[in-house]
């Protein structure tokens, strides 16, 4: 059951730690890897040169946004694709219940 008295402060948690995990990631594309280095990678991957683009924004401003609480369901479902898409590329040859590998494929 939940407490609707404390329901605010646990979302209010879970928010603000997505939050922050999203903004490291975003900046670390931002200003340890740079755009070009970020590009590059994701383009070694088999992704477009705009998802990196895409990563790098949506992971910075959305974490702002989260971490703020400007329109949090917004910043949350804009990032969903950055957080589901690695893991359908990774598995999209082998399914999501292969068990020959210990880890997932990276080109």
């Amino acid at each position: 059951m939940i407490d609707a008295r404390t329901a605010s402060y646990g979302a209010l948690v879970l928010r603000v730690g997505l939050g922050v995990l999203a903004l490291a990631h975003g900046l670390t594309k931002l200003f340890v890897f740079g755009p070009a280095g970020t590009v590059g990678f994701f383009q070694s991957l088999g992704y477009p040169a705009i998802a990196a683009y895409y990563a790098m924004a949506f992971e910075t401003l959305g974490g702002l946004a989260l971490i703020l609480g400007f329109y949090p369901r917004v910043a949350a479902l804009v990032q969903l694709p950055i957080l589901l898409g690695p893991g359908a590329f990774a598995l999209r040859d082998v399914g999501p219940l292969d068990t020959t590998t210990a880890t997932a494929r990276t080109a």
